[in-house]
């Protein structure tokens, strides 16, 4: 397809209604308020097995940051005029065992599709969603937790203790956290899920065990537990980790902590630590450091850099300056460019992103090229842009199969744009809203959109059912 096949005509939107049953299903997945539009002027009467699925499973690309989609399920099921024909369907979707391949954020969805059918009075919903309610294998995260405490308050609060201490009788080692105790609080005042609980642990032995448990773990923590600052070193404690942000609190005080003691790293530490860590070892911590580090210690690891050779400590001290420019760039450094090692040219594309230079320039103008472009050489115009350009990366689009190579590209076109707000970059911006599978990709395009003054109507008429709440928010229309 060619590259203007590729992007949205500003007059005529992309798509028309009714929507086949693989577009409604497209949108479903990409959460474009097209798909909302179908069900509301069309129906969904013939196509109810995918609403029920979209409803059952997050169907977002990414999840942990778009977060789940019931209400706008659920919603869509409303406005279409079917919540009669699909509610029962819903209760025996959650009746029937997951999928095997079904992950924690499907069950996160069917968690909160219970929690609302429950409230309008389904009992089935309110049964299966306390038999739902597990631990997410190997994080902290406590699938059902959030629902049943909004659901029954003080009752759902004891059955999640009570069911906590069950699972401590059978695994002595198994880790806890205060996490039902400060989401109840969240909803009524801080202290009163503890002291809901004491009064109940004398005759309660699950919740006494539960309660004994959170006392004697109380001193883990998920910021100190996940820290590659010792090559090879073992953690300190158990590790604490969350799929879901909001199943922990995050600590400032721990979080400074951290970042001092990143800070107090010198240049030879550095240097030191990527010689002698092991090779999975990924030192994501090097990138706050180099944000940070005096420019002397910055040119110490550059030329530390331009002397190795092993391609991932290469990549270890790339990272250094993946987010801060480097001091200097020599031949040797631009010649990694044709390195053999993917992820020692993704990582370059990243450092020279810094860096305004005619040779990075001429560079990204000669990496214009599909291969080029899904290890983020887009990003080589970040510092290097001019008149022109937005036209000659048009020329060179294209739309990679799979998800994950269209979100890096589309990705790599916010970070040009995003804060540049040129006119040039309307087309880019709409190929990103039609394309990409990430809605909060979607909000950002149509930020860069609507600073330059070129939101066409049919794209704010469609973001006003968006599954993304920002953009329902910013384009609704007042009544």
């Amino acid at each position: 397809m060619s590259p203007d096949a590729l992007i949205p005509c500003e007059t005529v939107p992309p798509y028309t209604l009714p929507l086949t049953i693989e577009q409604f299903e497209a949108a479903l997945r990409t959460g474009h308020g097209r798909a909302w539009q179908h069900a509301v002027d069309c129906g969904v009467a013939d196509r109810l097995d995918a609403v029920v699925y979209a409803c059952m499973h997050n169907l977002a690309y990414d999840a942990q940051c778009e977060g789940d989609r019931a209400d706008w399920m659920l919603a869509l099921v409303e406005a279409a005029g079917v919540t009669n024909l699909v509610t029962p369907l819903l209760l025996q979707a959650g009746n029937e065992p997951p999928d095997q391949d079904e992950g924690f954020w499907h069950a996160v969805q069917r968690c909160r599709v219970m929690l609302e059918l429950a409230k309008r009075g389904e009992d089935a919903a309110r049964a299966l969603l306390y038999q739902s309610f597990r631990p997410n294998g190997e994080t902290m995260d406590l699938i059902g937790c959030a629902e049943i405490l909004e659901l029954d308050g003080a009752d759902g609060l004891i059955f999640v203790c009570q069911k906590l201490g069950q699972w401590i009788a059978q695994d002595a080692s198994r880790l806890v956290d205060d996490q039902p105790l400060w989401k109840f609080d969240e909803r009524a005042q801080p202290g009163v899920a503890a002291r809901l609980l004491k009064s109940v642990r004398w005759n309660d032995p699950d919740i006494a065990r539960y309660l004994d448990a959170v006392s004697a773990q109380s001193d883990f923590n998920t910021s100190t537990a996940n820290t590659d600052l010792e090559p090879g070193a073992a953690p300190s404690r158990p590790r604490r980790l969350y799929k879901n942000l909001d199943s922990f609190r995050f600590d400032d005080a721990i979080a400074d902590q951290r970042m001092q003691a990143i800070e107090s790293r010198s240049a030879d530490d550095v240097i030191d630590w990527v010689r002698a860590a092991p090779e999975e070892a990924i030192g994501g911590w090097l990138r706050s450091w180099g944000r940070r580090a005096p420019e002397q210690y910055l040119m110490k690891v550059a030329d530390a850099l331009a002397d190795e050779t092993h391609p991932p400590r290469l990549c270890k001290f790339l990272l250094v300056f993946q987010r801060r420019a480097i001091p200097i760039v020599t031949d040797a450094l631009l010649r990694l460019a044709e390195h053999p090692t993917p992820d020692v040219r993704w990582l370059l594309n990243y450092v020279l992103s810094h860096v305004a230079d005619p040779r990075v320039r001429e560079l990204a103008l000669r990496c214009l090229t599909p291969e080029r472009m899904l290890e983020s050489s887009l990003l080589l115009f970040r510092s290097n842009l001019k008149p022109g350009d937005a036209e000659t990366i048009e020329r060179a689009l294209f739309l990679p199969d799979d998800p994950e190579g269209r979100h890096g590209i589309i990705l790599d076109l916010l970070k040009l744009f995003e804060k540049q707000f040129s006119p040039e970059s309307a087309r880019l911006m709409l190929f990103a809203y039609e394309h990409s599978p990430c809605g909060n990709c979607r909000v950002r395009a149509t930020k860069v959109l609507a600073e330059i003054g070129a939101v066409p109507e049919w794209l704010a008429e469609e973001c006003r059912f968006d599954a993304m709440e920002e953009l329902r928010e910013r384009f609704a229309k007042e009544t």
